[in-house]
């Protein structure tokens, strides 16, 4: 992965997001998320925890070491910008940070800017205990009932039904 320097500019540019379908929603537990890895102190990468911007654009051509980019719309990240944006104007200092950035040029007639558009806005939501799925607990359950007795542990949604275990052989989490 390289890494793209940007400046931190003082201005919020909300033109360049009138292709969002959603709009920042304030105080959340998702922007709050957000704001707290941009405050952490630790050595972790903020995009370790972000799933990156999505420029659609009529055109982008590397020259030199920049990439220009013709009639750019960020279609996805505006609570993160909202959130980078919050956190630089509350005093919040540079750190090394990386943000993955794609760059799609899409083609101007057809649908395909509109399905891109769709796509990168269509997160599914998770129930509130989907996460435990990858919890050390659920992982030795799992293991325990597959090598200690011919058993599968669904701790995941179609984790076993996907695969075709046997209905009468699968154990399903809490």
């Amino acid at each position: 992965m390289s890494t793209l320097s940007m400046k931190v500019t003082c201005a919020l540019r909300l033109e360049l997001f009138e292709s969002n379908v959603r709009d920042y929603a304030g105080s959340t537990a998702v922007n709050n998320a957000i704001g707290e890895t941009l405050r952490s102190g630790t050595g972790e990468d903020f995009w370790w925890f972000n799933n990156g911007v999505t420029v659609v654009a009529d055109a982008a051509q590397i020259v030199g070491k920049k990439i220009v980019v013709k009639d750019p719309q960020i279609v996805n990240v505006l609570r993160t910008s909202h959130e980078v944006y919050s956190y630089f104007q509350a005093g919040g200092q540079h750190r090394d940070r990386s943000l993955l950035v794609k760059i799609v040029v899409a083609p101007e007639n057809g649908t395909a800017r509109d399905r891109i558009i769709r796509a990168t806005n269509s997160q599914t939501q998770l129930p509130a205990g989907a996460l435990r799925a990858t919890e050390p607990i659920q992982k030795d359950i799992d293991e325990s009932l597959t090598h200690g007795g011919g058993y599968y542990y669904e701790r995941r949604a179609s984790y076993c039904s996907n695969p075709g275990f046997p209905v009468d052989q699968v154990v399903i989490e809490p």
